[in-house]
């Protein structure tokens, strides 16, 4: 019997998926000058979760006195027999230069 037919029949999902992964970059910018150009004083890259399948724009905002940086993201989720997609926003506070860390919020 050839493979793929009766009894023993094999499950082929196909080739792995490639695998993108997301991160949230911030610049900490530097003006001297009013006039003058701004340069680029730090970066930061902050890694999202693996299983992040789409990352929106990164959002920029203060709140009472701090700075926050928040991306809405996409993960699929595992289930006995499917699989879903959360939606869910990750947040950063943004310090002095070069520190940022991830929050529940903002």
């Amino acid at each position: 019997m050839p493979p793929g037919r009766g009894l023993g029949r094999r499950v082929w999902s196909g080739p792995p998926r490639p695998h993108r992964y997301f991160v949230v970059v911030v610049q900490w910018l530097e003006q001297s000058d009013p006039d003058g150009p701004a340069t680029v004083r730090t970066v930061a890259e902050l890694p999202l979760r693996k299983d992040v399948e789409w990352a929106g724009e990164l959002s920029l905002g203060g709140m009472f006195g701090r700075w926050c940086a928040s991306v809405a993201t996409t993960r699929l989720t595992h289930t006995l027999y499917w699989e879903n997609q959360k939606r869910e926003v990750i947040t950063f506070t943004l310090g002095p230069p070069g520190q940022a860390h991830q929050v529940p919020a903002c």
